[in-house]
């Protein structure tokens, strides 16, 4: 069942109430008519010109929402808040679980030679990433989930996690259960092929892509610091 929230209210708990991403919220034209969709586990927040995507991601967020929960076995404490915004030309989007959780979808698809290229549906792609973020970061038991219950939200474990573990569940996901997926593109592919060949696979320490010096070959000179290329959100 699809139900329409006051504008106020769908962006008051997605991009009005938030930390880094208020900047983000802040560059929005403020002549954007918002309106919201809620379906049995998101409210989806778009403005004019996006109904449509709005639309098809009703049925997208739920199919993602009944693998996912089932295959991760989490579920989210809450409502999931999506946004959904044609404000830029670079494809992507970001999640984050404080103070609510919340997707952040740009309508962009990716442009040809990009490692987000290999897709079937973007809308998709990029949704089910978001979704697994939302189910790992969320998820909370034990004795953190005890205290959750008495300090709120802002108690996480798995938002500690490293950033190789963050975004490696997700891009697998993403490659598991859509027909694309950044672990099945060759430009990835290539990255870590050659990763290999030339013996500058970075350790696993360096894995956050912070700088790290490729190990010297034999007979080679000494190599500089480099960067890999990091993961996009």
């Amino acid at each position: 069942m699809l139900r329409f929230l006051p504008a106020s209210l769908g962006l008051a708990l997605t991009v009005g109430l938030t930390f880094a991403p208020a900047a983000e919220a802040a560059t929005y034209d403020p002549e954007l008519d918002w309106r919201t969709l809620q379906t049995p586990h998101f409210n989806i927040t778009f403005h004019q010109g996006e109904e449509q995507l709005a639309d098809e991601l009703t049925v997208i967020a739920e199919s993602a929402w009944d693998v996912l929960t089932v295959d991760m076995a989490l579920t989210p404490r809450r409502r999931v808040e999506v946004v959904l915004v044609d404000s830029t030309d670079v494809a992507n989007g970001f999640a984050y679980t404080l103070p609510v959780n919340t997707i952040v979808l740009y309508v962009t698809a990716p442009q040809e030679g990009s490692g987000l290229a290999l897709y079937e549906d973007w809308l998709e792609a990029v949704f089910t990433h978001e979704l697994a973020h939302i189910l790992h970061l969320d998820n909370l038991s034990g004795l953190p989930g005890a205290l959750g219950l008495v300090m709120g939200r802002i108690i996480s474990v798995n938002r500690l996690s490293p950033l190789w573990m963050i975004e490696g569940q997700a891009t697998f996901m993403e490659t598991r259960h859509t027909t694309g997926g950044r672990g099945r593109n060759p430009h990835s592919d290539m990255i870590l092929r050659m990763a290999t060949l030339e013996g500058a696979l970075p350790p696993l320490g360096a894995m956050d892509g912070f700088a790290f010096t490729r190990p010297t070959p034999p007979g080679r000179p000494s190599s500089t610091p480099v960067t890999p290329p990091s993961a996009t959100p």
